[in-house]
């Protein structure tokens, strides 16, 4: 018998945790909270962390927050991101405090790209942290120079937030939350874009190279677009997994001798050359 239904086959609770077939679970159930949080950290899971430290954001003040983060382990970064949860202001301290570290920056980049997808709603739901990231990801573009906005000819402007974004003909804000009437103007090589591009590939069920950039421009508008969707398209697993050639048909036997060699006529059937039989059948 199961020891999980021993309660619903009337046994008390006094008898279920006397008994020896009552288990209290491993030994991380006796930890407290903060002794649980000790033994899980792990200080090789440095994006986890950020993630960790930034489902639910709230508001210090920046120069308190300097004060506090000032050491570089990450379990010490779990801490306290997961204590005060600043999102703006984490994010922009962490990109001060990792110049030095353009492999980490990216990494950060990463992680917040997604995190820009998710909780954006519309213009009036970008929050501190994804307003952050996407100035960092504006001003680390070389793209953006004046003399090269203008020779490509695009309808941008400035929005209140001080981001690039593309005009074109819709003035007003769309009441879908998954569309921007002004969508932003990102780099296309940038980690940002990178980023964004597998994000909304996986999302819509691995789609193509032209189903992405149109997903992607309700929200983002990569410069170059087509070129850097399809380079990133070009080294998904999955999609080289479900497109590759179709198993190619084996080599046909070797026909049999008596398929090969002609038999004579009527060796395998018979001619009747009597003609019908005409039959008459009576009742008597």
């Amino acid at each position: 018998m199961n020891p999980a239904d021993l309660a619903s086959h009337g046994c008390s609770t006094h008898e279920l945790l006397s008994s020896d077939k009552w288990w209290k679970g491993g030994p991380m159930h006796d930890l407290d909270s903060l002794e649980f949080k000790e033994k899980i950290a792990n200080p090789f899971q440095f994006e986890n962390t950020i993630i960790a430290a930034t489902v639910s954001s709230a508001t210090i003040p920046r120069h308190n927050l300097n004060n506090i983060i000032t050491s570089e382990e990450p379990t010490t970064y779990l801490k306290t991101l997961l204590k005060y949860k600043a999102l703006g202001c984490v994010v922009q301290i962490l990109f001060e405090r990792l110049s030095h570290k353009p492999a980490l920056q990216a990494r950060l980049q990463n992680v917040f790209a997604a995190l820009t997808l998710i909780r954006r709603n519309s213009r009036q739901g970008l929050n501190e942290g994804a307003l952050v990231i996407m100035t960092i990801a504006h001003q680390q573009s070389g793209v953006f120079s004046r003399n090269k906005i203008e020779a490509m000819k695009l309808d941008l402007s400035i929005d209140r937030y001080g981001l690039m974004v593309m005009r074109g003909r819709i003035r007003q804000e769309y009441q879908d939350d998954s569309f921007a009437a002004h969508p932003w103007v990102i780099e296309g090589k940038s980690n940002f874009a990178e980023a964004c591009i597998i994000q909304f590939h996986e999302k819509n069920m691995q789609c193509g190279s032209k189903t992405t950039p149109s997903k992607l421009r309700r929200i983002f508008w990569p410069i170059p677009a087509r070129h850097t969707v399809n380079s990133i398209i070009s080294k998904c697993y999955f999609c080289k997994r479900n497109n590759k050639r179709p198993f190619p048909t084996p080599p046909f036997q070797m026909l049999p001798q008596s398929r090969c060699v002609p038999s004579i006529p009527f060796n395998y059937i018979g001619m009747d050359e009597a003609g019908p039989f005409i039959i008459k059948e009576r009742s008597s």
